[in-house]
């Protein structure tokens, strides 16, 4: 297969199922944490990725990353205002919720389908996560003309 593509077998699924296999790829082909939001809830995958990023290894910073990960609520405030099929980058301080403000988050919504964020270290691989995501999109447009 091509480097960055994600491979789509899901006409079949629900739209929440669907969500849910691009987040666990995205976590895989980015090597972040992704977390995902629709109707039905939040989806966190990768949360072990961390783990090797230097800026984990201090317990302190690895325990403040997974409690902001566990705040449902700042996380569904956090995607209110990010309903847009544009890739959106915010890094560190601007970040508008506090607890976000030591990483940078990539965040991406299709259509009706949801949203997905990508969440890691301020020093983040951007050109990789933006094209990957780029990639999703553009097999998401191609599948859905199809169909």
């Amino acid at each position: 297969e091509r480097e960055g593509y994600i491979s789509f077998r899901f006409l079949q699924d629900s739209r929440k199922d669907l969500l849910q296999k691009i987040s666990m790829a995205l976590s895989g082909a980015t090597h972040y944490t992704t977390i995902t939001s629709d109707d039905d809830g939040i989806v966190l995958y990768g949360r072990n990725n961390v783990f090797d990023f230097p800026e984990f290894n201090d317990v302190n910073s690895l325990k403040k990353f997974m409690y902001m990960l566990e705040e449902e609520e700042m996380i569904r405030d956090f995607f209110k205002d990010k309903h847009n099929s544009d890739i959106t980058v915010t890094i560190g301080k601007e970040n508008q919720f506090e607890q976000m403000r030591d990483y940078s988050v990539v965040t991406f919504s299709y259509h009706d389908l949801g949203d997905i964020a990508i969440i890691g270290p301020k020093r983040m691989d951007y050109e990789k996560v933006v094209e990957t995501l780029k990639t999703v999109k553009s097999q998401l447009d191609e599948t859905f003309r199809k169909h």
